[in-house]
This record gives structure tokens, C-alpha cells and sequence, in this order.
């Protein structure tokens, strides 16, 4: 799951249009006012008594006049009982009536199917035939009962989000229609919860959040029905906790029902059930769906829950709907059924789940034209299908392919099969992150699962790395659940591990692993080399999207990787297999996971043997990772080795220490590819060995990185390495490349040895290289742009890159043709993209030309086709705007509006188009392209919103317009959103230019005049700061020695700029 999209289209029209608001949201419905036809005619006659002393003409008179008073006042009651609240639908305003007479009045009402309410059925009494039902043998509800009469709202000071053990669910029997009218976006819900009581208590404390209960809460015990008198109900809506308090204890091992009705909201954020929209392209109406992202703990805004993930249960799932709709949820559906009091509505009742977590219960509701299921060829047991809009149900066939492949692999890796029936996959408008792996019903947030076919490789990749993760799930999160939000890792870096495991097996020649580097654990190294950085196995006290960060997915993925080279492919996959047979359908921790994985001990030192969680705690239960320091002794051929945590700003003054597998080879032995342990460092600061190397060569550490630490060497080993660079493997030389430059960043090592190893790339024509050169020379580029040493920088680039930009077929051409080879492979295509992007970012003339040219040709004949290869078309708009002017820019924008009518809104060249009117070098367009987000008809949606600031944050020259940007507009996205989390995104998009005094002064005050507002502390914010605070060290450390080495290397090559 990814967080970088939190608000549906609807949400961000109103961000760009300046609105606080918009027609989506809806106050609840307010309660039944009790009012009775008995009632009123009692009071009546009880005032006509004096009448019946007069003549039998008056009687009969007064007989008449009051049976027409009756009459009257039934009327009344029957169509005009008012409500407190203003804004509920005509019927409910219309009708409202007691439990007593409501079932025998609302037979003879007309139904409307558009505007269905809560009080126009009974949830718990509309299930007659449905046989896997007991409910209603429980005991009715006597008196409709107000919110405000029970439901108590209380504010309780530290208070712990952790439920009480005293009782368990066993199962969830839940029935919810979902309203989707403009008017009344709520639903009318009502579960079932089977508890079984571990400890004798008098309260029942489970969770809820946005939830109104609208009557009685019931409990019976299950062995005899016997009810259990209920004292009140309380919630606590700031720690989200709903107490059911009772008037006689519960007793140990009994089984109880617990039934709640229930009003619940359709939320415009996309968490909880919340609505997004499908425009129709030929009628260009808007329609409504449902879906719902429970995960972390939104399951509480859904249905009255023990929203925590060691609850497991079984669920049963009803879902009501209009007959024009469709729904979704977990299981394949067994029966439809119609409503008894509702003409044109039905019941999808679906089959029961396995024992899960609440967080993985999953339904969506559409309209049946909206999607197209797409069902993978011979897919029975269990069945694969996706779903996507019937217009974009052609660029749903790889991934349908791919699913198939990813679940085989899996099932025969673990020797597990997969326990569901059926698996769905649904694209859907907008969704938080980039899919949620619920168990039977994955939902994709539409972008990230649809590839068209003129879509790069690379773009397919990536598509298939984000499906095999959300199918590893099913394994790592679904059958087997971490017991707590502390341990998200066990889940989440599993599966990130896995996506690549599994997509290496499918697709060998992709290489995957090749990016785990790039994608995985270099992420993990920036982010854990911060202070602010946390272990993986952290506290939760609140779980919230933030605990989905960095550290949980790639440091996860990362030391599970070094791992598996330690422990040895085969160790790993026995144990795994042999942890999620014993732990299926239940919970586990990271020291039960040891148990298995370490059976028999870790042999180091000689014989000895260690516990894996000896080992592995020091790399889960405290942050960062070391840096480990070779020191030789040239005289007597020794070597210290010796470790530190290893920390941007340099700083010397942690005390941790880590079980930190050593593996080497030297000059003599080039064994590469021996990646098991030959030594520890047993948590220790430093060992000397003897006799370790001979004088003249050199020694390499950790060998193809698969130890999650960075390793420093003392200055002569690194000459010799720097002698020797051309001749390593290359992922020897993408491992020096990231240590040498980040050991300088972080003050480890003179600048001038990882510049002078960078130099070494002049003869360097390979992808790992430059891939680890291209991430290292780009965080120079932010630091030196606005400084004189920018222009020899440059120089330096393109001095290094020249042959490179050669290999790959660059020659001027007559426009009408490919001035470079561009292989159908991932890696290749990736090279392609890094040496050109660095190629024309620093102005290779040839490269601009080349850039320039294919977009006019383009822009001559845009009707003919654009014969620009797709892999490179962020890179060629990119340049040509920025070397152009108006007419350039403007030809993105109406192509990208084109795109947009024409129903590619979340093809790949439309995220190309919009990111490319941020390149331009014309400040003027950039505060124009700016404008187009808060333009409510611009054509841009939330994330292609954020794409393009993003795009313009990253524009030396724009930078400081972003900037300004945030600065003036975050309360009115605030507003727009009511969440900060598109704040955050902007203001961590912002930082890599941040490097002085002045600029750190008006970052901190902008992070403090957000976290004023919102009062709440933010862990993305709080990193941000630290990133710019590292930028200006940098600039008082290193920018004096960097400059000097650049004025020498300029001087020898003799180049110019």
C-alpha cells in the first residue's frame, strides 16, 4: 500500500475551485421524534369529558366532530410529523413512526426507489428468508430510543486505544445498504457479533467512529436466548471507543450475541466507505460508487467493531442495493434476494469468510454499466477476475495474466494454497494508497493497475511488481496477521520482499532483483539514516496511514533480503512454510517467526551458535543500521573492523550496536559472488583479524550489498578500489558508488575519493552504475545549482557521461526518425532513460536537439501519431518545454485535455503531458501551470494535481514559486481536503533546494503554523526539516572542498561550459 493519493476527484474540484465544501457532505439524519396516533387520540377524549352531560343531539354532534378530529389528527401523524433536523430526504421529513405501528403502515406507503431511508425498513427484520440467519429469534426492540437519550458523548484523558481481552468475536453478522444520493450519503446498518467471554466482566468496549446507533442495543446469551439487561451506552469519540455497559456480568466461556442498529456515513475521503465518481464519456454524466479502505483501523466508521487485527472472526455480509446496482465483497455471493418492504431493492448475500482481521472485510457498490469483469482464462479454483470501466477493460489484460502467474508461483512456493474461492480484482477512481489486498477483493486505485498496450515494459513492471505484492498479502497480512500495528513489518516487508522474488521467477529476463537495490534498500538507507527514523518494531499507540512509511516496506524488504543470504534460499523457504502452517488463520509476532526460521541456531565464530532473534532483534528493535569501518594494517596484513551507526548529519553519539554479517573478497580470491557470512560482528564495536589481506590489494565488503550497512575503508584501500573500479561486477561497482558519496554527504569521507571513483564512469557503459550515479549526482545538482561551482559540476557530468550517451545510438537526425536504441527490456530501457535524462538535464546539445526535434515533428503532424518511443517521452516533453516557449507548452496542455475527454485519463501519457508543464524555464508558465491547480476546470484531478507541483518543486527555477505556493494556499487545502496529508506531500516535495539559513527559517514556520492548526505532530513534516537542516550542514561542510576538486578537474580535462 502507498499513500500518495488521498482525495477522489470530487475533492479536489473543490481544492482547485477554492471551496471549503462541496454538495457531498451531508449531516446525519436525526432520530425518530416519538410520536404515536394512540397517543394523540387519547389525549383527545381525555379532553372531551365535560361534553357528555349535554342532550344526546349534542352527544351525537360531539361524536361526529370528534371522529373527524380523529380523522384529522391521524392524517397528521401520518404525513406530517416534524423533525428536528434539516437535512434528511422528503420521505423521512414525510414519514415517521414507532417500532409499534411501523411495519403495519409502511406495507400500504408507495416505495420510491431513488430516495430509500433508514426508517422505511427494519435491517434486523428484513432477513425472513434468509436461512443463515438466528437474529430473529432475539427479543424485538420495544421503543425506537434517540441517539441523544443513551448514546452519551464523553471525553476521557488518557484513555488506552488498546481493547480489553475479556472478550473475543467469533463471528460478524452484518447487514448494510449504502444511500448514494446526493442528499443522503449514509447507510442503515445492523450486526450480528458472536462474543465469547474469556474473564467475567459488565462491560462489552469495541470500537466506533462516526457512527450513530439508533436504538437499543440487545445482548442474549446464545444457549438459551436469555437476554442481558443493558444499564447504558457510552462512546468515546476522540479514542474512538464504543462501552456497552450491562447490569449483570457476562459469564466465562459463554457465547452472547450482540445486536446494534446503526446510521453510518459515506465518507468523501478515501478511507472508511467513502463514494468516487465515474464520468461516462459519451453522456458525461457523473455516477456514484461505494468501496471501502478499512486498513488501518477504518473498519470502526464501517460497522461497530473490535477493530484491532488479533480480533479475528468470520463475517457474514449482506449488502442492500437498487436493482440497477452491483456489488463486491470477500466471498463470492450465494443468493440475491429481494426486500420485503422495498420495491426495487435486494439483498447480496455472500458466503462466510475465514477467521480475518476487520481491517480486510471489503464491499463496493456500482452501477451495473460502471465496470466490466474481465475473468482470467481457466481461473476455477480459485477464479480471477478484474474489473474496470468497459472502456478501459483492454488495458486490464496483463495484469489479469500476471495475477495468475503471481498466485501459481505462491501457492507452489509456500505449499499453501489459496484458501478463497475467488479473487477480484477491482480498479476503482480514487483509493489512498496504490491497492489494498483485501482477502478476495483486491482494490486498485485505477492508474496502477491498467496498462496500455503502447506502455513501456518498465511501465508493466511496475504494474506486475504492485500486483505480486498485493498477492504476496494474501499470505503475509491475510492468513497470517501481525497481532499488533508494531509489527506492520511482518506483513509489509514480506511482501515487498516477495513481489520481487516472485516476479524474478515469472519474468527472468526483467532481472528484478536489479531493483530491489534502487527501489528497496536504498530508500531504507535515506530514510533510516534520519534521527527522527524509528525501528521497525515500534510503538503504536494510534495506528494511522503514517505507520505505512519507508521503514515498515523497504527496511522490512531489506534486512528480510539479508537474511535470506545468510540463513540460505532453501532455510528461509522451509521455515516460512512451516510459520504460516502453524500460524494460519491466527496472529503472530516477529519471535515466533525466529522460532522457525532459526531452528538449530546461527552458526558464527568458529562453531558457535547464536539465536536468530538474537541476531535480528538488533536490527528490528532499534533504529538505523551501522556503518562498518575497514581499517587495515598494510605492515602486518591486519584489519580492524568496527561499526557505528551510520547518520547524515554525521553525528557520533549513538551507542548502538548490530549482529552484523560480514562477508569479503580481496584481490587474490575474487570470489564475488560468495555472499555467506565468513564473520560476525557479534554486537560488538570492532574485531582485528590477522593475516587478512596482502599489502597491495584491496578488500570489498559486504559483497553484491546484501548487508543492510554502508562500509567505509581506510583512504589507501579506496585508492585501490578506485584503481580497480572498471574491472568489479557491476553491482561492486553500484555498492562503492553509493557508499563513497553518501560517506562524503555524511562527512565520513573526503569528497575527493567518491569524486574521483565517479570519475571512473567515463568509461562505464552500464545500467547498475549509472543507476547508483545518476540517484548520488542529482543531490548534488540541488545543492550546487543556485553556487558558482554549478557550472563545473556540469562540466563533470558530461565529461563522465559522453561515452555512455554514445553506447546508446545517439546521433542527429532529420527529425523523422529514433536518434537512439531503445531495447524492450526493463534494464536496458532504464539506462536508456538515466543517461538520457542526465543528458539533456545538463544541457548536451546534441541530447536538446535530438529532444527538440522529435516534439516538433510531433507537434506538425500530432494527428499521425507520436513516434516518440514511450519509455523516453517523460524525458523529450520534458526538455522541449523547457528549451521552448509558449507554443510548446501550450501543445502539452490541449494534448493532455484531448487525452482527457477521450477517456485516457489515467493512461501513462497523461501523468507524461501534466508533469512536463513543470519543466518549463519560463517562471511565468510555471505560475500558469500552478493556476491549473486551483482551476476547478482545468482538467486536472487530485493526483495529476499533485504531479504537477511536484514536477514544478523539482524546477530550479520554479522552486521557489512552489514554495510560495504552499505558503498561500495550504488552509484552503486544508479546508478543501480536512486532511493534512496533501500538505505534507507538498511540503516534503519542496526540500531538495532547501539548503540555507533564511530559506530553513521560512520552512520552520510554515511546518509550524501547520502543525498549530491541525495540532497534531507530523512524522513526514518532522523529516522534512530534518532533510533541509542536512542540506545547509552540507553547505557549511563540503560545498568549499567540492568546488576546489571541481576547479582541478576542469583545469585537467580542460573542458568547458
Amino acid at each position: 500500500m502507498e499513500m500518495l493519493g488521498h482525495r477522489d476527484n470530487e475533492g479536489a474540484v473543490a481544492w482547485r475551485s477554492g471551496l471549503a465544501g462541496y454538495d457531498g457532505f451531508i449531516s446525519t439524519p436525526c432520530s425518530p421524534t416519538k410520536y404515536t396516533v394512540n397517543n394523540r387520540s387519547r389525549a383527545a377524549r381525555r379532553n372531551m369529558k365535560g361534553h357528555y352531560a349535554v342532550s344526546k343531539l349534542c352527544i351525537l354532534s360531539a361524536a361526529i366532530a370528534i371522529c373527524l378530529f380523529l380523522i384529522l389528527m391521524f392524517i397528521i401523524a401520518y404525513f406530517a410529523i416534524p423533525c428536528k433536523c434539516n437535512t434528511v430526504t422528503r420521505q423521512r421529513e414525510a414519514f415517521t413512526f414507532t417500532e409499534e405501528n411501523e411495519d403495519s403502515v409502511r406495507t400500504e406507503l408507495p416505495i420510491v426507489v431513488k430516495n430509500l431511508t433508514h426508517d422505511q425498513f427494519e435491517i434486523g427484520n428484513d432477513f425472513k428468508n434468509d436461512d443463515t440467519d438466528d437474529d430473529e429469534d432475539l427479543p424485538a426492540t420495544e421503543e425506537m430510543q434517540t441517539v441523544a437519550d443513551e448514546q452519551v458523548q464523553i471525553k476521557v484523558e488518557n484513555v488506552s486505544v488498546r481493547l480489553p481481552r475479556d472478550i473475543i468475536p467469533t463471528h460478524y453478522r452484518i447487514k448494510i445498504v449504502p444511500f448514494m444520493e446526493d442528499d443522503n450519503m449514509t447507510t442503515s446498518g445492523y450486526v450480528n457479533i458472536t462474543i465469547i467471554c474469556l474473564n467475567p466482566t459488565r462491560k462489552i468496549v469495541m470500537n466506533l467512529k462516526d457512527i450513530e446507533v439508533r436504538k437499543d442495543v440487545k445482548i442474549s446469551e446464545i444457549h438459551n436466548g436469555d437476554p442481558v439487561a443493558v444499564e447504558k451506552f457510552d462512546v468515546d469519540n476522540e479514542n474512538e471507543i464504543f462501552t456497552i455497559y450491562l447490569k449483570e456480568y457476562l459469564v466465562m466461556d459463554e457465547e452472547y450475541h450482540v445486536l446494534i442498529w446503526y446510521t453510518g456515513k459515506i465518507r468523501s475521503l478515501s478511507n472508511g466507505l467513502y463514494r468516487s465518481y465515474f464520468t461516462d464519456l459519451k453522456t458525461h454524466t457523473r455516477t456514484a460508487m461505494v468501496n471501502t479502505l478499512l486498513s488501518p483501523t477504518y473498519a470502526r466508521y464501517v460497522y461497530p467493531s473490535f477493530d484491532e487485527p488479533s480480533f479475528k472472526a468470520k463475517f457474514t455480509i449482506s449488502i442492500g442495493r437498487r436493482e440497477d446496482m452491483f456489488s463486491l465483497s470477500n466471498m463470492k455471493i450465494k443468493r440475491i434476494t429481494p426486500m420485503s418492504k422495498a420495491n426495487f431493492w435486494v439483498w447480496d448475500h455472500y458466503g462466510e469468510t475465514p477467521l480475518m482481521s476487520t481491517y480486510l472485510t471489503a464491499f463496493l457498490v456500482a452501477p451495473i454499466s460502471s465496470l466490466e469483469k474481465i475473468v482470467l482464462p481457466n481461473s476455477v479454483d480459485p477464479e480471477i477476475s478484474l474489473w474496470t470501466r468497459p472502456y478501459n477493460s483492454y488495458q486490464a489484460e496483463f495484469g489479469t495474466k500476471v495475477s495468475g502467474k503471481v498466485l501459481k508461483f505462491f501457492e507452489q512456493y509456500f505449499s499453501i494454497k489459496f484458501p478463497l474461492s475467488k479473487i477480484d480484482i477491482v480498479a476503482v477512481p480514487a483509493h489512498d494508497y496504490e491497492a489494498m489486498e483485501n482477502w478476495g477483493l483486491i482494490i486498485f486505485k485505477e492508474d496502477n493497475i491498467l496498462v496500455d498496450k503502447g506502455n513501456s515494459i518498465r511501465t508493466q513492471q511496475t504494474l506486475a511488481f504492485t500486483l505480486a505484492h498485493e498477492i504476496a498479502h494474501q499470505w503475509f497480512g491475510n492468513l497470517v496477521t501481525p497481532k499488533w500495528w508494531n509489527e506492520l513489518w511482518l506483513k509489509e516487508g514480506f511482501s515487498s520482499y516477495f513481489q520481487y522474488l516472485a516476479i524474478d521467477n515469472i519474468y527472468p529476463d526483467w532481472k528484478a532483483f536489479k531493483e530491489f537495490l534502487s527501489n528497496e534498500m536504498d530508500m531504507a538507507f535515506m530514510s533510516d539514516a534520519l534521527t527522527t527514523s524509528h525501528p521497525i518494531s515500534t510503538t503504536v499507540d494510534k495506528p494511522n496511514s503514517e505507520i505505512f512509511n519507508v521503514v515498515s516496506y523497504h527496511k522490512g524488504s531489506s534486512i528480510i533480503r539479508m537474511m535470506a543470504h545468510f540463513l540460505g534460499a532453501a532455510r528461509l523457504q522451509q521455515g516460512l512454510t512451516a510459520y504460516l502452517d502453524e500460524y494460519a488463520y491466527g496472529n503472530a509476532q516477529q519471535e515466533e517467526l525466529w522460532k522457525f526460521l532459526g531452528k538449530g541456531g546461527i552458526t558464527y565464530d568458529k562453531g558457535k551458535l547464536v539465536e536468530l532473534s538474537t541476531i535480528m532483534d538488533t536490527w528490528t528493535k532499534q533504529a538505523g543500521y551501522p556503518v562498518v569501518t575497514v581499517t587495515r594494517n598494510y605492515q602486518d596484513g591486519s584489519v580492524e573492523i568496527s561499526q557505528e551507526r551510520f547518520l547524515l548529519n554525521g553525528s557520533k553519539n549513538s551507542s548502538s550496536l548490530w549482529w552484523v554479517p560480514i562477508s569479503y573478497t580481496t584481490k587474490q580470491e575474487l570470489h564475488f559472488n560468495d555472499t555467506l557470512p565468513k564473520l560476525w560482528l557479534a554486537a560488538e564495536e570492532k574485531i582485528v583479524i590477522p593475516n587478512f589481506a596482502k599489502k597491495d590489494s584491496w578488500v570489498l565488503f559486504n559483497l553484491q550489498n546484501t548487508g543492510f550497512y554502508r562500509v567505509n575503508y581506510d583512504t589507501n584501500n579506496w585508492i585501490l578500489l578506485i584503481e580497480y573500479f572498471n574491472s568489479f561486477p557491476n553491482d561492486a561497482k553500484y555498492q562503492l558508488i553509493k557508499d563513497s558519496f553518501y560517506l562524503a554527504r555524511s562527512g565520513n569521507l573526503p569528497y575527493e575519493y567518491a569524486l574521483s571513483l565517479g570519475g571512473q564512469l567515463t568509461k562505464e557503459v552500464e545500467y547498475m552504475p549509472w543507476q547508483a550515479a545518476t540517484q548520488v549526482l542529482l543531490y548534488l545538482k540541488d545543492m550546487l545549482t543556485k553556487m558558482p561551482a554549478y557550472g563545473n559540476f556540469k562540466a563533470y557530468v558530461l565529461v563522465m557521461i559522453s561515452k555512455a550517451y554514445r553506447a546508446i545510438g545517439a546521433e542527429l537526425t532529420d527529425n523523422n526518425s529514433i536518434p537512439w536504441v531503445i531495447p524492450d527490456n526493463p534494464i536496458p530501457q532504464m539506462h536508456a532513460e538515466n543517461i538520457i535524462k542526465l543528458s539533456c538535464m545538463f544541457h548536451d546539445g546534441n541530447c536538446v536537439n535530438n529532444a527538440r526535434g522529435l516534439f516538433k515533428h510531433w507537434m506538425d503532424l500530432p494527428d499521425d501519431g507520436n513516434i516518440i518511443p514511450v519509455v523516453i517521452r517523460p524525458l523529450i516533453y520534458c526538455t522541449a518545454i523547457k528549451e521552448g516557449d509558449r507554443s510548446e507548452w501550450e501543445f502539452a496542455y490541449q494534448r493532455f485535455l484531448i487525452g482527457a475527454a477521450s477517456g485516457s485519463k489515467y493512461d501513462s501519457e497523461q501523468s507524461n503531458l501534466i508533469t512536463a508543464l513543470g519543466c518549463s524555464s519560463k517562471q511565468w508558465l510555471l505560475t500558469k501551470a500552478l493556476g491549473l491547480i486551483m482551476d476547478p476546470n482545468s482538467g486536472l484531478n487530485e493526483r495529476e494535481g499533485m504531479l504537477l507541483f511536484r514536477s514544478v518543486a523539482a524546477n530550479d527555477l520554479g522552486h521557489w514559486i512552489a514554495v510560495s505556493f504552499v505558503h498561500s494556499q495550504w488552509k484552503l487545502l486544508l479546508e478543501t481536503y480536512q486532511t493534512p496529508n496533501v500538505i505534507y506531500q507538498m511540503v516534503q516535495s519542496i526540500v531538495s533546494y532547501i539548503n540555507s539559513p533564511y530559506e530553513i527559517d521560512q520552512l520552520k514556520a510554515l511546518v509550524y503554523s501547520i502543525t498549530n492548526h491541525t495540532q497534531k505532530a507530523s512524522e513526514a513534516l518532522t523529516e522534512a526539516l530534518e532533510m533541509a537542516e542536512n542540506n545547509k550542514l552540507w553547505m557549511e561542510k563540503n560545498y568549499r572542498s567540492v568546488d576546489r576538486w571541481l576547479d582541478s578537474f576542469v583545469d585537467t580535462y580542460r573542458v568547458s561550459y
